[in-house]
C-alpha cells in the first residue's frame, strides 16, 4: 500500500515505481493522481511535458487507480513501529 497524503511531485511522481502497490488519497487529492490532465490543473502548472522534463521527473505523473479514498478524521492504523 502507497498512502497519499498529499499530490506534490515528489510523492505523485514516485508512484510508477510501486506499479502493484495499492494507492491511498485523501477524497479530495485523488482526482489529481488519477490522471495526469488533472494534476496538472490541481497543482497549476503549464501544460506542457517539457517542464516535467525539466524538473527531472521524466515521463511526468502517471494517472493511477486509487484503490481507496480517504476522508477527513479517518485514522489509519500501521501498528507499533520503531520511532
Amino acid at each position: 500500500m502507497v498512502t497519499e497524503t498529499h499530490f506534490h511531485l515528489d510523492h505523485a511522481f514516485g508512484n510508477k515505481f510501486f506499479p502493484h502497490a495499492q494507492i491511498w488519497a485523501h477524497a479530495f487529492d485523488a482526482p489529481a493522481l488519477r490522471s495526469p490532465e488533472q494534476f496538472k490543473a490541481y497543482t497549476g502548472f503549464p501544460g506542457t511535458q517539457d517542464y516535467f522534463d525539466k524538473m527531472n521527473f521524466s515521463g511526468g505523473p502517471l494517472g493511477r487507480d486509487v484503490d481507496r479514498e480517504l476522508v477527513d478524521g479517518e485514522v489509519l492504523d500501521f501498528g507499533e513501529g520503531l520511532y
